[in-house]
């Protein structure tokens, strides 16, 4: 009896731990990961990292197209293109597989790399476009000065001089005020910064 038990108890954790596996996300050689979810994938000198273990959802990857022609006897060419990302949806466990249609010559694949396409193939055989995307753009330091400017009177500027040692702005005989307001907190220090922020928010 308690075999029995046992053996049930056994088959129920199995099941569970399947359950809970994760889907796997495969690449070819000719399609290498570059980060996946914003984290940057390690390759070896003599291997690549070609599968991922990835919860449902969406992910996203950037990916380089490298592949390799032969043009003659002895003779080879790498044809490669720029990274680019894409969002792959992952709906159930199995296995995924990132694939495309290799082009059969060099120049075709010169026009691939050019603006290069995938697909994701799901466990059940059936195929979906991996969407291209673009990662979120990083705020310029320049914003922060485009806010600052709407302040009424900034003191500290008008009644500062610039130093010798600092160049003067060249080709500007009439500086206008919005001008010299970026040229004056590019030469600030983090202290002075945050001294003028708060200055212009008081006012």
């Amino acid at each position: 009896m308690s075999q029995t038990k046992g053996l049930i108890l056994a088959v129920l954790l199995g099941s569970f731990n399947y359950a809970v596996q994760a889907a796997t996300l495969s690449f070819p050689e000719e399609l290498i990961p570059i980060t996946v979810n914003g984290k940057q994938v390690e390759h070896s000198l003599f291997s690549k990292k070609l599968d991922f273990d990835l919860p449902i959802g969406t992910h996203k990857v950037q990916i380089k197209y490298s592949d390799l022609y032969e043009l003659d006897y002895d003779e080879h060419q790498t044809v490669s293109s720029a990274p680019f990302w894409v969002e792959v949806t992952i709906t159930q466990d199995g296995q995924y597989r990132v694939a495309f249609d290799r082009a059969k010559d060099a120049d075709t694949a010169e026009q691939f790399a050019k603006s290069p396409s995938v697909y994701v193939v799901a466990p059940n055989k059936s195929q979906q476009v991996a969407v291209k995307v673009k990662p979120k753009a990083v705020t310029a330091p320049a914003v922060v000065v485009a806010t600052v400017q709407t302040a009424s009177t900034p003191m500290a500027i008008t009644t500062q001089t610039a130093p010798k040692s600092r160049k003067q702005i060249e080709g500007v005989t009439h500086p206008s005020a919005e001008l010299m307001l970026h040229y004056w907190w590019q030469q600030a220090d983090e202290k002075q910064r945050e001294a003028f922020l708060k200055a212009v928010k008081v006012n």
